[in-house]
């Protein structure tokens, strides 16, 4: 009896299979008919208790009248109930002026454990089968993350090694964007999956010849293992930070872009020594548009991080109503000079209903931004930023390309705020 097959690789995506595989071996004079009985723990503690998983197959074992059982044990519906699945914001939103935020409610440590019961075949009782002892799986980071079938099932890719530089975000956005200074941005990252700690983060804002003008150092917590961590990278959050090491001048006229990375920093003698583990991202500083045609949006992309895109083409701002209609008779006083009463009520509305939508177009996209802003009709989580504050939409259903031969796409995007207006009743 054994575990005889686990996921190779630390970091799994919750929305992929995280599943184990185990043989057990009886012999067919004392057990038939097995069942594993699983618990799932979460962080060391169990979230699921005996949840029953039945044999895939059997076959003879190599020794006359054996039988071996294998079971394939598939608990990534548990991973996925346990992680962010709330409606409430995430910890990756995070606040302007925060520093780096740990994704505690977004990643986890998971094993299971398995208990074997069968029939006994003496006394045809079912109960613990005693010939086998239970089973434990190693443990395994797991992520609130969705990978495509093309993807590997692990986030490999995502983390990266220490000293490499190759740490890949947790978006599918282009490397280069524009943003306006009081726009939120959102970094997420995995740290290294070594024991070297993922400790800090980098700010360099650059002239428009390319000129390095300030610089900043900010140190974080010092994660080993896999964790995963969200910075806002709007500029004027970035400017609100006290810096470890660096007095960046966010205030600096000639500043027109500027690059986030994260790495560890290394004390050599008074000053750090900051070797960047991550892929650079950079942001075009650009002056915000009419703010009757923009409106931007922040959603919980596929990967588990936070995306974040300003529509400023074409935006109407809609409202819908829909109401039943009740009739009541007419009151006549008879005998008065005036019986009617020209107020009265014969026909009314009831069960009013009303809510509003944002119908949005956008500008001409190349076939890498709408691939990119598609995740946004699929998001679980999309909020409009409207005067600062995060207000929950739905992005209605849609059907539309995006990538075509010559790169030049709309998209349409209609946004139903999720909250309905009250409306007093009669």
């Amino acid at each position: 009896m054994t575990l005889i097959a686990q996921p190779f690789y630390d970091g799994l995506a919750a929305y992929r299979p995280v599943k184990f595989t185990t043989m057990i071996t009886l012999t067919d004079s004392a057990y038939i008919s097995p069942v594993g009985y699983v618990t799932v723990y979460k962080d060391l503690v169990a979230i699921a208790t005996d949840v029953p998983y039945y044999y895939s197959f059997s076959q003879a074992g190599t020794s006359s009248g054996d039988t071996d059982y294998t079971f394939y044990i598939d608990v990534q519906e548990f991973c996925q109930d346990s992680l962010a699945p709330t409606k409430e914001l995430t910890t990756t939103f995070v606040e302007q002026g925060d520093n780096i935020v740990l994704n505690g409610d977004c990643f986890a440590e998971y094993y299971i454990t398995v208990q074997y019961y069968a029939i006994d075949v003496p006394t045809n009782i079912f109960g613990i089968a005693s010939s086998v002892s239970v089973d434990s799986s190693n443990s395994y980071t797991v992520m609130a993350s969705s990978l495509n079938p093309q993807q590997d099932m692990n986030m490999l890719q995502y983390y990266g090694i220490s000293g490499l530089q190759n740490g890949v975000f947790l978006t599918k956005s282009p490397r280069t964007l524009d943003v306006v200074d009081s726009d939120s941005s959102y970094l997420t990252g995995l740290t290294p999956h070594n024991i070297t700690a993922l400790n800090s983060f980098e700010v360099n804002l650059y002239n428009s010849a390319g000129g390095l003008e300030e610089t900043g150092l900010m140190l974080m917590l010092g994660l080993t293992f896999i964790n995963q961590l969200t910075l806002n990278t709007g500029y004027d959050s970035l400017a609100l930070l006290t810096y470890d090491q660096g007095a960046p001048n966010f205030s600096n006229a000639n500043v027109t872009y500027y690059t986030v990375t994260f790495g560890t920093a290394f004390l050599v003698g008074p000053s750090y020594v900051y070797g960047r583990q991550t892929e650079i991202f950079t942001y075009n500083r650009v002056t915000a548009c009419n703010s009757l045609r923009n409106l931007r949006f922040s959603w919980t992309n596929l990967l588990g991080g936070v995306d974040s895109y300003t529509f400023d083409s074409e935006k109407d701002l809609v409202i819908t109503t829909s109401f039943d209609t009740a009739i009541g008779a007419l009151s006549w006083n008879a005998g008065l000079a005036i019986p009617d009463n020209k107020q009265d009520v014969g026909r009314f509305k009831t069960n009013s209903q009303a809510g509003s939508k944002y119908e949005l177009l956008s500008k001409y996209l190349t076939n890498q931004e709408a691939t990119w802003l598609s995740e946004l009709y699929m998001s679980p989580k999309v909020y409009a930023v409207i005067d600062g504050v995060f207000i929950p939409v739905v992005i209605d259903k849609t059907e539309t390309s995006i990538a075509r031969h010559n790169g030049k796409i709309r998209l349409r995007v209609v946004a139903i705020l999720s909250n309905d207006y009250i409306i007093p009743r009669i």
